[in-house]
């Protein structure tokens, strides 16, 4: 779909710049070879809140929560805090709630009513 984009783009004559702006824009979404999805941390203004509706009740989570911002030294780097897990049926697909979920919520597991509860963390 994207070469032919690419191509039509060429037939009309539209400028090269263009094409290589948005190949370069979408080369930068891919996924890296490495696993880790790189962002943009001046992006972070810009990006969505991402929530998960668990039994009817949202559970919302700024750029800030997952993204994660790590310093050192005199660079910065932000990764995405969500990692593709790709589990085929029957066993998926599915989501674990990892630590950028559970530092947002606190998490109470009833193993003996068989019930997982989440509340705001605090601090």
């Amino acid at each position: 779909m994207i070469v032919f984009w690419i191509q039509v783009q060429l037939k009309q004559h539209k400028a090269k710049d263009r094409i290589f702006k948005y190949v370069d824009e979408l080369c930068e979404r891919l996924p890296d070879p490495t696993g880790k999805s790189f962002i943009n941390c001046d992006d972070m203004g810009t990006m969505p809140d991402v929530s998960f509706n668990i039994g009817n009740k949202e559970f919302p989570l700024s750029p800030e929560q997952y993204v994660l911002r790590i310093e050192d030294n005199c660079a910065t780097v932000c990764l995405s805090g969500f990692a593709a897990l790709d589990v085929p049926p029957p066993q998926g697909p599915l989501w674990v709630l990892g630590n950028v979920f559970l530092g947002a919520y606190h998490t109470v597991f009833d193993s003996a009513n068989l019930r997982i509860g989440f509340a705001k963390a605090v601090g």
